[in-house]
């Protein structure tokens, strides 16, 4: 079945500080290009699949074929660039606790596709970046402040959800906050003038998909020991845990 786009984030994306989501003034500008409809249309048009299983979403295929061939990577390259690069994965809508699509699968996809489609969409992006670069600094500093607004809205939305849930709200809510706390704390690495080369911002964001993945592992114990099914399933909800038995 043809899949579109993503799903959203869930709170596990939300909870990691601004500096490790934020994208580069580039990457911000191609993830607004692509949403629009017209890359849509040679995906819906020749291979609109109504059954079968979901596959990879086409939002996500296009932009891991962007930094392809925007940093000339192998598949295998690219998948391993975007599994230890929390902004790649937040450009690809790729969640901390999801993997990233196999070399594999993505070599199929674009003998599926075709090359002359991937290159026509390609050409579109890289023109317009070209176009856009002498507005992107007034662009940019506006996209950072209605971020920042969305996730201050969501984080009180997450402590209300919580608060409600008998006996094991005030626990995950600790839970969650000790976790941003740690998370700020790692991410002071990510601002300037400190922020590191290549090497080290990759094993910071490695340490920061550590913290959050082991958050949600934790989470999902704490769930598993309420003994409601109804309040456990709030739990789930609010959390957006996946609590596989």
């Amino acid at each position: 079945m043809l899949q579109l786009n993503p799903k959203g984030p869930d709170l596990w994306d939300s909870i990691l500080p601004e500096e490790a989501r934020s994208l580069p003034d580039d990457l911000a500008h191609v993830d607004d290009l692509l949403r629009d409809r017209r890359f849509m249309e040679p995906f819906v048009r020749d291979f609109d699949e109504r059954t079968g299983r979901r596959g990879v979403p086409v939002a996500t295929y296009l932009r891991l074929m962007y930094l392809r061939r925007r940093h000339r990577l192998s598949y295998d390259a690219l998948v391993g660039s975007v599994s230890d690069s929390i902004p790649w994965r937040t450009f690809c809508g790729i969640g901390c606790q999801d993997r990233v699509p196999s070399p594999n699968t993505l070599s199929h996809l674009t003998q599926k596709y075709g090359e002359e489609t991937l290159h026509e969409l390609h050409t579109l992006v890289t023109d317009d970046l070209e176009e856009w670069t002498i507005h992107r600094r007034r662009r940019a500093a506006g996209e950072r402040a209605g971020e920042a607004g969305r996730r201050r809205h969501q984080r009180g939305g997450l402590e209300r959800r919580l608060a409600g849930i008998p006996g094991v709200g005030p626990a995950l809510g600790r839970l969650v906050e000790r976790a941003r706390a740690v998370l700020s704390s790692e991410a002071l690495g990510l601002r300037p003038p400190h922020r590191p080369r290549n090497g080290g911002l990759r094993r910071i964001n490695r340490r920061l998909l550590r913290i959050v993945r082991r958050t949600a592992v934790r989470a999902r114990r704490l769930v598993r020991l309420v003994k409601d099914p109804k309040a456990q399933r709030r739990a789930q909800l609010a959390l957006d845990l996946r609590c596989e038995r």
